[in-house]
């Protein structure tokens, strides 16, 4: 899940989130408010890139995927 901190929204693909993005946030690209607007669900962290967010929640995926096969 991705969110929009300006709005509160919460977008369940990274594409919906980035067309609202494009869409309600065209002029915040020039201000500070756009730093960190990419946040994630799983841990609350904040990041400026769309590119750092998908990066970012793979490292979540890798230590679940770790931890499983510890588990098992």
């Amino acid at each position: 899940m991705f969110s929009c901190e300006v709005f509160e929204a919460k977008f369940q693909s990274i594409s919906d989130f980035n067309k609202h993005m494009r869409n309600k946030h065209k002029d915040l690209k020039k201000t500070k408010v756009y730093k960190h607007l990419y946040k994630c669900n799983d841990c609350n962290e904040n990041v400026d890139l769309k590119k750092a967010l998908i990066q970012h929640v793979k490292s979540h995926l890798i230590r679940n995927v770790q931890r499983q096969s510890l588990c098992s």
